[in-house]
């Protein structure tokens, strides 16, 4: 048997580098970033080869465990850990087609400059970026079909011109955001407003799209107003109700969608107005012929969420399934989702659903007439 370290008479022979480029550089791939550089500092041969999987790598990560190979906590750095401004002739993004990047400080020009470069992505994330105030993405040859932007509240103002765009995702955290989206419409839209007077023009301005046919909001504060612009495409509605938002709302939405087909509602609200009640038990509304299935999240069987049940099931002519929840779960943005443990996502305790919620809404729906599926968790 021979020594893995010498040759046959004895000599101490380097094995490694009898291996095929081919193989050091397979290698070199399975190590991160941090590991690929200390390599590349052996020898000159091992430089050439070590940074071939970095420049050609489909996927390229930079993210902490990948750079230090080690697992680091975010809270263990400074949250400005990258700056993104290449250099003038740096053209190595041209092929790039998803760019995810997570508290990112980048200016206006380097973030206009990365997209006119980069004709073929198709996804762009900024998650808690700062720096740029304006994000304007366009063009007849640019790729981009999913464009999501969350918790970056130095933005102000975006446009978007698109022929591709498919899915739009805004959660600036920003009140007063200046929004504009040209045709094509996406179909699929995400979108937290801050504002009522921004909620209400955003509102809008969705009413307005072709195509539309999925639509994500939080509702803050205020009433909805019953003169909504009608989403003629729009098939799936996702509302998230918190502070002073009221439950007359997602009816004057339900009545502005006559095809919609799924309502979820998470009910983040401590307190409904007390007139809140009269007004669910007199409001009038066309039957709704279209929507098969209502989920209701964060249900506590106070009396006007009661009410706005039974107005529900009172109004859906085709309803199938009507799911009722205590907890549930709602996106918050940039792929992470809470759980909902009762309102405000404060209530950690399940004791008065047991004891009294559950046989309450049970009690109130055995007057309903409806031919729905109720699941009352």
């Amino acid at each position: 048997m021979i020594d893995q370290g010498r040759d046959e008479e004895g000599e101490s022979k380097d094995w490694i580098n009898e291996l095929p480029d081919c193989i050091l550089v397979s290698i070199f791939s399975l190590l991160t970033l941090k590991d690929v550089v200390d390599t590349t500092m052996v020898s000159r041969q091992w430089r050439h080869l070590g940074l071939q999987p970095i420049l050609t790598k489909v996927n390229l990560e930079f993210d902490l465990a990948n750079i230090f190979g080690i697992n680091v906590r975010d809270d263990d750095f400074e949250d400005d850990l990258c700056l993104l401004r290449p250099p003038p002739d740096f053209d190595r993004f041209n092929q790039l087609t998803t760019l995810y990047q997570y508290k990112a400080v980048v200016d206006n020009i380097s973030l206009a400059r990365l997209l006119s470069d980069c004709l073929l992505l198709e996804s762009l994330t900024l998650d808690s970026c700062t720096g740029a105030t304006d994000l304007i993405v366009g063009g007849p040859s640019l790729r981009l079909n999913d464009l999501r932007v969350v918790n970056c509240s130095d933005i102000e103002r975006v446009d978007i011109s698109l022929v591709k765009v498919a899915y739009l995702e805004l959660v600036t955290g920003r009140p007063n955001l200046h929004l504009s989206i040209k045709p094509p419409h996406p179909a699929r839209i995400y979108y937290d407003a801050f504002d009522f007077n921004e909620f209400w023009d955003t509102l809008t301005q969705f009413g307005s799209f072709v195509g539309l046919e999925t639509l994500g909001m939080m509702v803050v504060t205020g009433q909805i107003p019953q003169n909504l612009p009608v989403f003629r495409d729009l098939k799936k509605l996702d509302l998230r109700l918190f502070y002073g938002a009221d439950l007359v709302g997602p009816l004057n939405l339900l009545n502005a969608a006559p095809r919609l087909e799924e309502l979820v509602v998470t009910l983040l609200v401590e307190n409904f107005r007390e007139n809140q009640q009269q007004i669910l038990e007199s409001f009038s509304v066309v039957k709704h012929d279209h929507l098969r299935k209502v989920k209701l999240q964060a249900f506590r069987s106070t009396p006007c969420e009661i009410e706005f049940v039974i107005s529900i099931l009172q109004i859906t002519t085709k309803l199938e399934i009507m799911e009722i929840d205590p907890f549930g779960k709602f996106y918050m943005g940039g792929g992470a989702w809470w759980d909902v443990l009762g309102v405000n996502v404060a209530c950690l305790s399940n004791s008065y659903w047991e004891e009294k919620g559950r046989s309450l809404i049970q009690e109130k729906l055995k007057e309903v007439k409806t031919d729905a599926q109720i699941i009352i968790l």
